[in-house]
């Protein structure tokens, strides 16, 4: 192997560079990597924590789903009440990570909204919202 892909801490960029006689291999959400024991430790327990955030954001936003079957503002213009304010923060905080298995998109909240049968629905008012 000429070089290897190898994080800069410090700096925070991807680069490639010559291999380093402390540097560890491991393998991270199914990806061989190469660096630092401490960067991979760190990078580990960082992919864990997005991986947890998907794992509570899922069951979250089906809960959130199912409130909009009503087909009404009422649960937003009248408050949202604790739980589903959680509900709403969990999804938050894990929307654009994760990948293949564990990723949360936009795909993800379709598809829960789809098995609801309210995704036309959902069209509808976001074009309504648009014409105000």
């Amino acid at each position: 192997m000429n070089t290897i892909r190898r994080v800069r801490k410090q700096e925070g960029v991807l680069a490639h560079l010559p291999p380093n006689s402390d540097d560890v291999t491991d393998t991270i959400d199914g990806i061989e990597m190469v660096g630092p024991r401490d960067l991979l430790d760190e990078l580990k327990a960082q992919t864990d924590r997005l991986r947890g955030a998907v794992d509570l954001a899922r069951p979250a936003l089906d809960r959130l789903v199912e409130v909009m079957r009503n087909k009404t503002g009422q649960s937003y213009k009248l408050g949202l009440d604790y739980e589903l304010r959680q509900d709403l923060g969990a999804v938050s905080l894990a929307w654009g990570y994760g990948r293949g298995d564990w990723e949360f998109f936009y795909d993800e909240m379709k598809a829960a909204v789809s098995r609801a049968g309210l995704w036309d629905w959902f069209l509808e008012q976001h074009d309504v919202e648009e014409e105000k």
